[in-house]
């Protein structure tokens, strides 16, 4: 439900920390805050800047001093929500290691930024906000990730350590299973961000691996993996 108080409310982030829905928090993530909360519930297109402002406790031309428009506050929220994810996944695609590992890491890694987003993301990816033209730049962002997640299962295959799946489906399974971490995480899951991010990772690559059995060893490589990476 929307918030019509002008006292900005406690937030407390899937980790159990208050965080920016809070009144230390500067105002420029407090209008990230309540936008994101306004997107999840009403849309993107149902949303104003109006009702942001007043979620926030500020005015309009207060808001427009930390964005000028509505894109703008869009622009930044789809900015945390896919860039560290999109470099995250070319490095990975490009790493050394076996293809089950790699996969396994960019999925435990993505999930664990997601669960622990101070903000709610569910709504970025609803209306078609990406098909916008002033969205392009973030939509080939999301592009890219997709690309190095199909990249990944299809050598994964190719290695005989995953099944032999359309690799299409499998890419937009994993997709599909961030989206549903982004509604737990909004719900306030008991887990915490590493438990969700090591049971998603669990889940999709015990179902993908031609031996379940080899589970313990792709967890083990990908966790030796992460240590290597500059991103992590």
């Amino acid at each position: 439900m929307a918030r019509t108080s002008k006292k900005p409310r406690k937030r407390t982030g899937p980790s159990g920390e208050q965080s920016i829905g809070t009144s230390k928090a500067s105002t420029r993530d407090r209008v990230l805050y309540e936008a994101s909360r306004l997107f999840a519930h009403r849309g993107y297109y149902g949303t104003s800047t109006h009702a942001i402002a007043e979620a926030v406790g500020i005015r309009q031309p207060s808001l427009f001093h930390h964005f000028a428009s509505k894109q703008e506050i869009m622009r930044a929220l789809l900015s945390h929500d896919l860039d560290q994810p999109a470099r995250r996944a070319s490095e990975l695609a490009e790493a050394n290691g076996s293809p089950s590992a790699r996969l396994y890491c960019y999925i435990r890694a993505d999930t664990a930024h997601l669960a622990a987003s101070p903000y709610n993301l569910i709504g970025l990816h609803r209306d078609e906000v990406l098909r916008e033209p002033e969205f392009r730049a973030e939509r080939r962002t999301e592009e890219q990730i997709y690309a190095a997640i199909h990249r990944l299962i299809s050598e994964g295959v190719e290695a005989r350590e995953l099944r032999d799946v359309d690799r299409h489906l499998a890419q937009e399974l994993i997709v599909g299973l961030n989206d549903n971490t982004m509604r737990l995480a909004s719900m306030r899951n008991a887990l915490s961000p590493l438990e969700m991010a090591e049971f998603v990772a669990d889940f999709a690559l015990r179902g993908l691996l031609i031996d379940p059995g080899e589970l313990d060893r792709v967890r083990a490589e990908a966790a030796e993996l992460q240590l290597k990476l500059p991103l992590f």
